[in-house]
C-alpha cells in the first residue's frame, strides 16, 4: 500500500526500505515502481533492486531506462545491474549493442565497473607495465570482447570513452593493439 501512496516522499521511502529488507517477496513491487509516475521513486527502486532482486530484474532495468533515460536513473540502473554481476551478463551483452544510447552507456559503465583494474602506484617499472591486477576484479566473462566491439562499433562518444576506460584494466595485447588501432582511425 505505501508503494501506491498519493505522496511521493511515502512512495520513494517505501522503496529505500523494501530494499534495505532484502525480501525477495519484495522484488514485484520494486520492479513495477520502475515505472512510476515520479522519477524519485523510479530511482529509488533501481538503488534497492541492487540489494534484492529477480531472475527478471535485469531485463525489467533495461526496459524502464527506455522509459526514463535521466543521469540519476542511468547510474541507479548502473549500481543496480553491477550488483547482479553474472546473474545480469546476458542482458547486459545484449544492451551493449541495444539502439538506445542510454542502455548502451548503463551496460558499458556496468562492464568497466567490473572490469580489471590496475593498482594505482605498483612500486617497479616492470610491475607499473604489467599491470599489477587489484584483487576481486576479474572482469565478467564476455566482457573484453563486448568491448573491444564498442570500441570497434560505436558511434557516440560518452559510451565510447567508458569503453576506453574500462578496457584499459585489461591490458591485453588484443587490447592494447585495438585501442592505438582505434587512435590511428579516431
Amino acid at each position: 500500500a505505501l508503494t501506491r501512496d498519493p505522496h511521493v516522499l511515502v512512495r520513494r521511502q517505501a522503496m529505500f526500505a523494501l530494499g534495505a529488507l532484502q525480501a525477495g517477496a519484495y522484488v514485484p513491487l520494486l520492479e513495477a515502481a520502475l515505472t512510476d509516475a515520479e522519477s524519485s521513486v523510479r530511482i529509488a527502486a533501481a538503488f534497492a533492486l541492487a540489494k534484492v532482486n529477480g531472475p527478471e530484474t535485469p531485463r525489467r532495468i533495461v526496459a524502464a531506462l527506455l522509459k526514463d533515460d535521466k543521469f540519476q536513473m542511468r547510474m541507479a540502473c548502473v549500481g543496480a545491474l553491477a550488483a547482479m554481476k553474472e546473474r545480469a551478463l546476458p542482458v547486459i551483452l545484449e544492451g551493449v549493442t541495444s539502439a538506445t544510447p542510454a542502455v548502451r552507456e548503463v551496460c558499458i559503465r556496468v562492464l568497466g565497473a567490473e572490469a580489471p583494474e590496475c593498482a594505482p602506484t605498483p612500486p617497479t617499472q616492470m610491475q607499473q607495465a604489467a599491470c599489477v591486477k587489484v584483487v576481486g576484479k576479474k572482469g565478467l566473462e564476455g566482457a573484453q570482447t563486448a568491448l573491444l566491439s564498442v570500441l570497434q562499433n560505436e558511434k557516440e562518444d560518452l559510451p565510447l570513452f567508458h569503453a576506453i576506460n574500462a578496457l584499459a584494466g585489461y591490458r591485453s595485447p588484443e587490447v592494447i593493439t585495438a585501442l592505438l588501432g582505434s587512435l590511428r582511425h579516431g
